[in-house]
C-alpha cells in the first residue's frame, strides 16, 4: 500500500533555489563559493536524510495498520529524531541567505534573495507539519478498525 504523504524532498528540490546560482554578471568570490560548497553539501545530506525519513515513516504507517494512533505516535517520534538535523539545514541557508543578500549589488537582488531565502526556510521548517497533515489525510481515507469492547470470557 502506498504511503501517500508529501514527499517534501520533491517540492524542496523539484526547483532550484535562484540564490544558489551564482549571478553570471558578477565573478564568485573565494568566500561564496566556499558558503555555495557548504550549503551543497548540506542540501545533499538534508535530501538523504529526508529519503530515509520518508522511508521510516511508510514503514512506521504500514506496520500500524488501522490504528491511527499507533501511526500518530510512531510518526511523531521519527520526526522527533530527524527534526533537529532539519532544523540545522534551516540554521545554516538563514546564514547564507542573509550573507547573500548583504552582498547584492542592487536592492532588487537583495529582496529577491531575502524572499527566496525565507521562503525556503519555510519549507524545511514546514516538513514534520506536512507529514502530520499527510498522515492525518491517508487515516482519513481508511477506517478505522473497530476495537473489541466485550469483556473476556477467560478462554
Amino acid at each position: 500500500m502506498p504511503m501517500r504523504l508529501i514527499l517534501l524532498a520533491a517540492a524542496v528540490f523539484a526547483a532550484p533555489l535562484p540564490a544558489l546560482a551564482q549571478d553570471p554578471s558578477t565573478p564568485p568570490t573565494a568566500a561564496a563559493a566556499s558558503g555555495e560548497a557548504e550549503v551543497t553539501a548540506a542540501a545533499l545530506t538534508f535530501r538523504t536524510q529526508l529519503e530515509a525519513m520518508n522511508a521510516e515513516v511508510r514503514t512506521a504507517v504500514e506496520q500500524s495498520g488501522s490504528n491511527r494512533r499507533r501511526a500518530a505516535s510512531r510518526v511523531d517520534e521519527i520526526l522527533a529524531r530527524y527534526a533537529p538535523g532539519f532544523e540545522n539545514f534551516a540554521v545554516l541557508l538563514e546564514h547564507y541567505f542573509a550573507a547573500r543578500a548583504a552582498a547584492a549589488p542592487t536592492e532588487e537582488a537583495r529582496a529577491s534573495t531575502t524572499a527566496t531565502g525565507v521562503a525556503s526556510v519555510a519549507r524545511i521548517r514546514a516538513i514534520p507539519d506536512q507529514v502530520r497533515a499527510g498522515l492525518t489525510q491517508q487515516t482519513q481515507a481508511r477506517p478505522e478498525q473497530p476495537r473489541n469492547t466485550q469483556p473476556s470470557t477467560g478462554y
